[in-house]
C-alpha cells in the first residue's frame, strides 16, 4: 500500500473488501470514512477498499462520492486483485460495511491476521464471530455508532492488539479443519449403517 498508493508508513489503515455493490455497503463505508477522518484530524487515517473496480455497475457512483467528499487521497479503491490478502495484512482495522453478508470469509481472514473487526448486527453471521471481544458489533446501519467504534480502535493500539489476538484465537478454535471434518463425519455416521473411516472406499 505504501509503495503503490503512497499511503504513509505511519498510517492507520481501515480496510474493507468485496465487490462494489449495494449489498456490500460501499456507500456506508465511505460515509463512515468521512466521519472518522474528520474526527481524528490530524492523525493519518486512511480507508482502503479492495475489490471495487470499473467493471462493477456502481463503481462510478462510489468513486464520484469519494471525489465530491474531497477524500480521493484518503479513501483508496483497489480493483479486484490476487494480492488481496497482502493488502489486508496491512490493515489495522477491518470495517465490514455489508448490509447483508451470510458469513464472509474475509472477516475470518482479517481475524487470522489479528485485525479487529467492526460490523453491523442483523447483517449476517459476522457478529457471531466478533461478539464483544474481537471488535465491535454496532446497530444495523448506524453510521455514527460504526464511526465511534472505528475511532475507539484508531485511538487505542492496545485495544486493537488485544481484540485482534482474540479474533485470531476464535477463528482457530471454531474453524479448525480437523474439528469441522470430525463434526461432519459424526453427522454422516449418525445416518449411515456402516462405520465411516478412511479405510472405507
Amino acid at each position: 500500500l505504501e509503495k503503490t498508493f503512497r499511503i504513509p508508513e505511519d498510517a492507520i489503515v481501515v480496510g474493507g473488501c468485496g465487490n462494489a455493490e449495494w449489498r456490500k455497503g460501499n456507500d456506508l463505508f465511505n460515509w463512515i470514512a468521512r466521519s472518522v477522518i474528520q474526527k481524528t484530524v490530524p492523525l493519518p487515517v486512511y480507508f482502503v477498499w479492495i475489490g471495487a473496480g470499473p467493471q462493477h455497475e456502481i463503481f462510478d457512483l462510489i468513486e464520484s462520492d469519494v471525489r465530491l467528499m474531497g477524500l480521493s487521497d484518503r479513501i483508496i479503491l483497489i480493483p479486484p486483485t490476487p494480492l488481496a490478502l497482502d493488502y489486508i495484512s496491512r490493515f489495522d482495522i477491518f470495517l465490514l460495511s455489508s448490509r447483508e453478508d451470510p458469513y464472509p470469509l474475509v472477516v475470518m481472514e482479517a481475524a487470522l491476521q489479528e485485525i479487529p473487526v467492526v460490523c453491523f448486527e442483523d447483517a449476517g453471521g459476522a457478529p457471531e464471530l466478533v461478539e464483544q471481544d474481537a471488535g465491535f458489533v454496532v446497530p444495523y446501519l448506524d453510521i455514527n455508532a460504526a464511526s465511534e467504534a472505528v475511532i475507539k480502535l484508531v485511538l487505542d493500539p492496545d485495544l486493537r492488539q488485544s481484540m485482534g489476538a482474540t479474533g485470531r484465537a476464535k477463528v482457530l478454535e471454531r474453524h479448525n479443519t480437523d474439528k469441522s471434518v470430525g463434526n461432519i463425519e459424526a453427522i454422516i455416521q449418525k445416518y449411515l449403517p456402516l462405520t465411516v473411516s478412511e479405510q472405507h472406499n
